[in-house]
């Protein structure tokens, strides 16, 4: 994967930030979700949780988003965020990328070791596969 490519796992509005904190990375990065001082290692990655960009995929649409995710309590985060971006339906919540499912997540910690690390950019980034959850009578 190439920077362009990375850049494209982080939501549009939040692209020249990235950029602009991988150049520059002595400087206090600020999020919607927490503010963050870079000192050395991973700006990206905090005690109890880590920032995360991302990808809701489902069929026919993608959401990319900035989550702050905590590892104890990353299935529920995420589900959570998935029915306020699209509350149309449930979903069930599986690892995978538009037109594809790995696996439907069951935990917290599967959800956590599905997260990976950019090698340019330093960010971490999760793909996420939304199907609807059908109920039958």
């Amino acid at each position: 994967m190439d920077k362009s490519e990375e850049l494209e796992l982080v939501p549009p509005e939040l692209r020249q930030a990235v950029e602009f904190q991988h150049n520059n990375p002595i400087r206090v990065r600020s999020s919607a979700m927490v503010d963050i001082q870079q000192c050395s290692g991973n700006p990206y990655t905090l005690e109890n949780g880590k920032i995360v960009y991302v990808t809701f995929y489902t069929h026919l649409d993608k959401k990319m988003v900035e989550m702050y995710l905590h590892e104890a309590y990353a299935l529920e985060e995420i589900a959570r965020k998935a029915a306020e971006l699209l509350p149309t339906v449930e979903w069930k919540v599986c690892s995978g990328t538009q037109y594809q499912a790995d696996f439907e997540f069951t935990s917290s910690h599967q959800v956590w070791n599905s997260i990976r690390t950019t090698l340019f950019y330093k960010f971490n980034f999760l793909l996420v596969h939304l199907e609807r959850r059908h109920h039958y009578c």
